[in-house]
């Protein structure tokens, strides 16, 4: 599968996706482990030959154990605020310590993420969302020699409200006969954050192939409010984590949800600082459109 995406000087945001990937994984947890394998070639094929997972909890997990399972070299990098998101930082060190594999924590202050991180990283990425202007500072510090993975997928985030606007403002000629896929800033806002830093790497690992979007796509527990979907992954992962037994809980509680104050100050600071620009608004995204035959 082919992704396509660019983000204009005016603020215009088109995804598409095409050359479709033949089916050839019999469910997700087997498209999972392919995809480990695709993107350890790749980074060999890059003359790297060690993986830097960027982890944080239950999607990242997933791809440490299968990452663990075909024994591909990797080093899991986390970032941490402390007394903000204290628990993911113990998560992490179990996970690690499950797999004994080195886990780099860089620490990094509230009041330097507010006071400046936010705000250079915005200028990179064009995204106000608390985990997309955060991460890149994570990134800045891998060292050049890892081919880094990010496993954040915009498919999975849940805001109505924020996948209403974008499906309101692109489509015009809505169809029963496709999928309405929306899609936010979060892929090309690592992507870009990769090119920024010369860093080379995969900044979508749940987008990487149409393997995995087949499997979650035609899953039993697709969200919809049925004009647009996205999908079921945290749920897909649940019932694996359960089985597998995983240390990550269903769906990582990090400093968006449990300091909810945080993530809107953050939120507010940066529309006022994107102010300047005058196309920019925070819901930049589009709509992926599939035709529902083909999944069929």
């Amino acid at each position: 599968m082919q992704r396509n995406y660019n983000l204009t000087p005016n603020f215009n945001f088109d995804y598409s996706v095409s050359d479709f990937d033949k089916i050839d994984t019999t469910d997700f947890f087997d498209a999972i482990n392919e995809t480990t394998k695709i993107i350890y070639t790749e980074a060999l094929n890059s003359n790297l030959n060690k993986i830097g997972l960027c982890l944080s909890g239950v999607d990242s997990e997933l791809i440490a154990h299968y990452l663990n399972k075909n024994n591909i070299p990797v080093e899991y990098f986390f970032l941490h605020i402390p007394n903000i998101n204290d628990k993911d930082l113990e998560l992490c060190k179990n996970i690690a310590k499950k797999y004994n594999t080195h886990l780099n924590v860089l620490s990094i202050p509230v009041n330097k993420i507010i006071d400046t991180n936010i705000y250079e990283n915005f200028n990179i990425t064009y995204s106000c969302w608390p985990t997309y202007v955060t991460i890149p500072s994570l990134i800045k510090e891998i060292p050049d020699d890892f081919y880094i993975v990010l496993g954040e997928g915009d498919l999975e985030k849940t805001n109505n409200d924020r996948y209403k606007k974008i499906f309101d403002s692109k489509v015009k000629n809505y169809s029963d006969s496709n999928l309405y896929i929306p899609l936010h800033l979060t892929e090309i806002a690592y992507n870009r954050t990769l090119s920024f830093y010369s860093k080379r790497g995969e900044s979508n690992f749940y987008s990487k192939n149409f393997n995995l979007w087949y499997h979650i796509l035609r899953h039993k527990d697709l969200i919809s409010n049925f004009k647009y979907f996205y999908d079921p992954k945290s749920n897909i992962i649940s019932e694996f984590s359960i089985e597998n037994n995983l240390i990550s809980p269903k769906k990582t509680l990090n400093y968006n949800s449990e300091h909810f104050d945080l993530s809107k100050k953050i939120f507010t600071n940066l529309c006022a600082f994107a102010a300047k620009y005058e196309n920019w608004n925070p819901y930049i995204g589009d709509i992926v459109v599939l035709p529902k035959n083909l999944l069929s």
